[in-house]
């Protein structure tokens, strides 16, 4: 059986970039769906 190490936890999503962003955004309920605006996709 192979023996597995979890070193650190992390996050980077629409919501946060950090653990700590993406708890807070999921408490206040935000939402990471909206409109793009970083491009152009038309």
């Amino acid at each position: 059986m192979l023996r597995v190490a979890v070193t650190g936890i992390g996050a980077i999503c629409a919501l946060g970039r950090t653990v700590e962003g993406f708890g807070r955004a999921l408490r206040e309920g935000r939402s990471g769906i909206g409109p793009i605006r970083s491009a152009d996709c038309s």
